[in-house]
Order: C-alpha cells, then structure tokens, then sequence
C-alpha cells in the first residue's frame, strides 16, 4: 500500500506502524480526552500494579495476531500476581481515576509498537510498565 501512494504523498502519519520509511512519521495513538483528565485530582497511590486490558481471541487481521498473542501471554503471566490489580469493562472516567490511583500500570504493546496506554499512565501520574 506505501508504494501506491510514494508519488502523491509528500509525507505519511502513520499510528502504530511496525516498519520505516522516510516518508513516513510515526505518531502514538492518541491519548484520551484531555477535558476527561481534568476532572481527576491527583490520588493517593493506593494500587500498587494495576492491569485492565483484553486480548481478542478471533483476530481476523493476520498483522494483529501476534500481538493478540503477546497480550494474552502478559494476561495469563500476570494473572495470579496478588500485587496486581486486574479490571475491565470500566467508564473512562473510572478508568482514569485507577491509573490515578496506581503506582504501575501493565501496558502490553496494542497492535502496533504501541499502545495509548502507555500516555494515558504517564499523565495520570503512574509509572507504564512495558515489555521493551
């Protein structure tokens, strides 16, 4: 798909992207509402480790699946850690608050170098821990 659009693009923004290329520009994914963040006062560092994050297990995408995989991996690595606490299915607004509330927070790649998770910890004030 780069080749068919080298000679009408000057320059390409690409979220997540797994190769390089003068043309293009790696960007994160964009980081949550910042009115969201405001509405959150810094906490009390409560939550040691905190985790809330799925893995899909029907991955119709063949460049996805590997990172279905390596969060699974994370998932069941973690999954019996007391020091953890493990979520999902949260508000954004109860989302932010916990990361407010963690120390770390576990940040598997999504499906890409990256994962929005990685900003979202860091502004709320927790330390993102990632594979590499």
């Amino acid at each position: 798909m780069l080749q068919s659009v080298k000679d009408i693009a000057s320059r390409i923004y690409a979220v997540n992207c797994d190769f390089d290329d003068e043309l293009i520009t790696k960007i994160p994914i964009g980081v949550a509402n910042p009115y969201l963040m405001e509405t959150i006062k810094p906490r009390n560092k409560t939550i040691l480790c905190y985790s809330n994050f799925w893995f899909p297990r029907d991955v119709t995408n063949a460049a996805h699946h590997c990172y279905s995989i390596a969060r699974e991996k994370c998932s069941i690595y973690f999954s019996d850690k007391k020091f953890v606490l493990h979520e999902n299915s949260l508000s954004p607004l109860a989302y932010h608050t916990r990361l407010s509330e963690s120390c770390f927070v576990i940040c598997p790649h999504g499906y890409g170098l990256d994962t929005y998770r990685v900003y979202e910890a860091a502004w709320a004030g927790a330390r993102p821990i990632v594979l590499s």
